[in-house]
């Protein structure tokens, strides 16, 4: 799973990775903006019962982004 942050738009990101736009997603990587889920945002994700995100597929990989963003926490980790 890719996480979003919702600075951005889901389906802008979701272009970029289709298109294999390795310069732009690199500046979303590089600025926190486009990351693994952080283990915070995975358990709050757990444990929570509602609808907590939009997904979007571009094989291979899921696109992930919060509907709101419940705190100042990012859900964003560092991609190695």
């Amino acid at each position: 799973m890719i996480v979003v942050s919702p600075a951005l738009e889901l389906l802008a990101v979701a272009e970029a990775v289709a298109r294999d736009d390795q310069v732009l997603v690199g500046r979303w990587v590089a600025e926190g903006l486009v990351g693994k889920p952080t283990p915070e945002a995975l358990a709050r994700w757990e444990q929570g019962s509602e609808d907590v995100g939009v997904t979007v597929v571009v094989q291979p990989f899921v696109l992930f982004q919060e509907r709101v963003a419940s705190s100042s926490t990012s859900t964003c980790a560092p991609i190695s």
